[in-house]
Order: C-alpha cells, then sequence, then structure tokens
C-alpha cells in the first residue's frame, strides 16, 4: 500500500470538519499544523496525517469557543498559564447554558408555569435601594442601576442578570440589582447567598407580575410553606429582546424561610 494512500488531502478533511481549506492553510501559516506530505516532486498538493486531522478537529473545536489562534498554539505547545483560559471557557459554559435555559423556558411555557420550589444561585451585585410606584419609573431604575454597575465594576461575563426585590409589607420600595464580577469590592455592593425560593416563571407585561405574587403567597399558605416575606423578580427576557410586552419571561421568587 502507497504511504500516501494512510493520508488525507486537505478537501477531504476540510470537507469532513465543515471548513474551508484557506482555513487549514490559515492554521498552518500560524504554526499550528503542518502538511505531513506535499506530494511527488514537492508538487504543492497537502497531505495529512490522522493524527494531523484530530489535531485540526481540536484547533477548530478551541477556536469555535472563543480561543485566539496564538492562545490555541501556546495551549497546544505547553507553553501557556491553563487558568485563565479554563476561567474562561467556564464562563462561557455558564452563557450558553443560561442561553440554552431561556429557550427551553419558552418552549415549555405551560409546564414552567406551574408554581415550585428551587434554589437560586449566590450573587455578588451592585444595588441600589428606591422608593418607585410605578412599571415605567421601575423600568427606567433598573436600566440605570444596570449601566451604574458595568461602569463602576465591570459585567460578570457568566451572570447577565438583572432583577429586583421586594417586601410584602412595602412593595413600592424595590432594591434594584445588577449582577457584577466576584470578588468585587465596593460601596453598593453586596453578596447575597444561596437561598430557596417558591417560583413561577411569567410570560407577558410586567403588569402580570402582580398577581403571579398573590398565586405565590397563597400556595405558601396552602401548602404551609414558610417565607421571607421577600419577591424576587428575575428579568430573563424583556425590553431589551422584544418590543411585543407578552414576549416577556420573569421569574417571581417568593424567598423562602431559612431559619
Amino acid at each position: 500500500m502507497n504511504s500516501q494512500q494512510k493520508l488525507l488531502t486537505i478537501g477531504q478533511i476540510a470537507k469532513m470538519i465543515g471548513i474551508t481549506r484557506r482555513i487549514i492553510i490559515n492554521y498552518e501559516d500560524h504554526g499550528l499544523i503542518r502538511a505531513d506530505s506535499r506530494g511527488e516532486f514537492n508538487s504543492g498538493y497537502r497531505y495529512y496525517s490522522m493524527d494531523t486531522f484530530v489535531r485540526i478537529r481540536t484547533i477548530r473545536s478551541l477556536q469555535n469557543i472563543g480561543l485566539s489562534l496564538e492562545e490555541i498554539k501556546n495551549y497546544l505547545n505547553d507553553t501557556t498559564d491553563m487558568l485563565p483560559i479554563l476561567r474562561r471557557m467556564e464562563a462561557l459554559r455558564e452563557e450558553l447554558d443560561k442561553n440554552i435555559a431561556f429557550l427551553w423556558e419558552r418552549m415549555q411555557q405551560g409546564e414552567k408555569s406551574k408554581i415550585h420550589i428551587t434554589q437560586l444561585p449566590p450573587h455578588t451585585a451592585y444595588y441600589q435601594t428606591i422608593r418607585s410606584y410605578s412599571i415605567e419609573e421601575r423600568t427606567t431604575r433598573l436600566r440605570d442601576v444596570a449601566y451604574a454597575a458595568v461602569n463602576r465594576y465591570g459585567m460578570n461575563a457568566g451572570k447577565r442578570t438583572y432583577f429586583t426585590e421586594v417586601s410584602v409589607q412595602d412593595p413600592e420600595l424595590v432594591t434594584y440589582y445588577a449582577d457584577i464580577p466576584e470578588g468585587s469590592v465596593g460601596e453598593q455592593v453586596t453578596v447575597l447567598p444561596q437561598v430557596n425560593a417558591l417560583i413561577q416563571y411569567h410570560y407577558g407585561s410586567y403588569e402580570g407580575l402582580f398577581s403571579c405574587r398573590e398565586k405565590l403567597l397563597a400556595y405558601a399558605r396552602e401548602q404551609g410553606i414558610r417565607h421571607s416575606g421577600v419577591f424576587r423578580n428575575i428579568y430573563l427576557e424583556g425590553p431589551p429582546q422584544h418590543k411585543d410586552p407578552s414576549r416577556f419571561i420573569t421569574v417571581v421568587a417568593l424567598l423562602m424561610d431559612a431559619t
């Protein structure tokens, strides 16, 4: 058997991986791979072994999750600190998981609208507490807090979460939160602990949030569930994503008593 019969052409590899020949040649130009054979008399035809094929597939996979070619080269050559890359990949995974969850929530509206208990994750957040009287005012305030959080502390790439909290006793006193990078320290920064909550997904305009809260309170009474008297509204999809308020998605959570 001719040795070249054990090799793959550049065209075969491009087709199998779903990339162009130019991309493979670009990998060569950056020193990430090299052709295992150039054909008889150095004709310029490129042939690659299975090992090189696997390496190209790995390069493409790492490139697809946001690593630069230089970072990939250092990674493959064991000449880089892996921790920053791993942290970034973890943040990307969290972002992907979050977006997948959003899509499932949209597809399963009926099922998700049922009341159930879940565990809300911890948050490092910038916050402001402001007395607010209308939905329009609350929407504006939340945008202002999100803007201030990004400008002062930057964005938490893994948790682009915005939410508010109000108490049953004083629902017009609203605390607005925006996630910021973990470890942030400063004025109006807090770390909210992990907490269990009775939740319901609300699909529609913000006017419907009030009846959603009443349903949660009634359910807690019926089931004998002790709660803290604090509601948390987590805004998953709203005006930035949809012009039609009927497509908004909000998680309404009644925080449970931790004692």
